[in-house]
């Protein structure tokens, strides 16, 4: 599989922001837009333009793209290679979830949303702050291949006990924060 290289695509630089990315995304989008270009291969290249703007607006996705380019030789100065994980399988994703000593020790099936996506993960009994739990294939994808894992890295709310009230969160729904991205 020959890797595309969205920035030339686009014609941004490297090391072009969110901004400028998305304007040179918009302004190739309407001329090569099917309805108003009639060229046979038009769509083609509206299709990729399309891929390159969603790739690079998103910060996780681009973070991935330019490991990639870094491990196939493409990327510029100053740049590493270390990428070549990303063709076995895709990106791990380390996400922290915050629970009570009370949930930690009793155990408890959250409702946790990671990359706009809801998953339903049961914490064993007696899991300790600090703990990571290995959710297989839950990761970031990796294009004609498999996913990574998504390691969830569990962390104590420790509730006050001069008031005795409990402000830790319910185990109800909550929102994954994204740690670290591994490839």
């Amino acid at each position: 599989m020959k890797l595309k290289d969205y920035y030339a695509i686009l014609g941004v630089a490297r090391g072009a922001d969110r901004a400028t990315i998305i304007r040179a995304c918009r302004q190739l989008m309407q001329r090569y837009h099917p309805d108003h270009n009639s060229d046979p291969g038009a769509a083609g290249l509206f299709r990729e333009v399309c891929e390159a703007g969603r790739v690079l607006r998103d910060a996780a996705q681009r973070a991935v793209f330019d490991r990639m380019l870094a491990g196939r030789g493409l990327a510029g100065p100053g740049h590493h290679s270390g990428a070549c994980a990303i063709y076995r399988r895709g990106c791990d994703i380390h996400v922290e979830a915050f629970l009570s000593t009370a949930e930690l020790l009793t155990g408890v099936t959250l409702a946790l949303m990671v990359r706009q996506h809801w998953l339903r993960i049961r914490v064993p009994p007696q899991a300790r702050a600090g703990q990571s739990l290995r959710i297989r294939e839950r990761g970031l994808p990796r294009r004609g291949g498999g996913r990574g894992d998504l390691l969830l890295v569990l962390r104590a709310i420790h509730e006050p006990a001069a008031d005795g009230m409990n402000h830790a969160p319910g185990s109800g729904a909550r929102k994954g924060r994204i740690i670290d991205l591994r490839c």
